[in-house]
């Protein structure tokens, strides 16, 4: 298996698509600042640099964007394989087992990498941004740090701002892992590419929204929700939240995965 996932990791850090995925972050770090501004309306308020991060994501929206970030860069691999022959090249050298394992296992990979490289670029920029409204020295700048933007959690972002910042890098990995995971289970049943990068977007759009116009489903069952806990003001996502819903998307992707191979495409 391990020559299988060296190449995987390999034709991963080689994509084309992470020009794609940083123009994405680029996007969202504008609109974010735009509509912040507007929303704000008082150009003499300077943010602490960690909560000017969190109001660019909130009024980006981020969280309707992630599920794209995390499947764009190869969730559609699986398919491109077999579409292109490479598959079948490449099961005359290999297990099939090896083989799929290795996919899944980089697809996660990938995902969880996207969104967690995004995140950081869009901090990186809006770090940036603050610097230079502070004349490129932060000592004799005045900070306004607000309480509305933290979630649930703004009592880990005020004990360590560190260490709230690397809990959402790790937030962005695991669920980006998981989103990608579904766009290459639903992909590979629908035999259809496209459908990686589509059905991820659609599909937590649509529940995102059934769950939040619903009397019957708690905050806690939207991904979107835990993924960016900011957007919750109150205490419905916790950690124990989180890890539900992680290790739930990842069992059900896995278990169309494997029902999809052996059923449809590599019977």
């Amino acid at each position: 298996m391990k020559p299988m996932f060296h190449e995987e990791i390999s034709r991963l850090f080689k994509n084309k698509r992470w020009l794609i995925v940083g123009i994405l972050a680029l996007l969202v770090f504008l609109m974010g600042s735009y509509l912040s501004q507007k929303a704000i309306n008082d150009a003499n308020i300077i943010e602490e640099p960690l909560q000017h991060f969190l109001t660019i994501l909130y009024y980006s929206q981020f969280h309707l964007i992630t599920p794209l970030i995390a499947t764009v860069l190869y969730s559609d691999a699986a398919m491109i394989d077999h579409e292109t022959g490479f598959s079948r090249f490449i099961y005359q050298r290999i297990k099939k087992q090896h083989y799929q394992n290795g996919k899944f296992i980089a697809v996660g990979l990938a995902g969880g990498l996207s969104l967690s490289f995004s995140t950081l670029l869009i901090a990186f920029m809006s770090f940036l941004f603050v610097f230079s409204r502070c004349n490129f020295s932060f000592k004799n700048c005045s900070f306004v740090s607000g309480s509305f933007f933290a979630g649930p959690f703004s009592a880990l972002l005020y004990s360590s701002k560190p260490f709230y910042f690397i809990y959402l890098l790790i937030c962005g990995f695991l669920y980006g892992a998981c989103f990608s995971w579904v766009g290459l289970a639903v992909s590979i049943a629908l035999q259809n590419r496209f459908a990686a990068i589509a059905s991820p977007i659609a599909g937590f759009w649509v529940w995102s929204f059934l769950v939040e116009r619903s009397n019957h489903l708690p905050a806690s069952a939207d991904p979107l929700q835990g993924l960016t806990p900011w957007n919750s003001v109150d205490n419905v996502i916790t950690i124990q939240t989180q890890l539900v819903q992680i290790f739930g998307m990842m069992a059900l992707a896995y278990l169309l995965y494997k029902l999809a191979l052996t059923r449809r495409i590599f019977s």
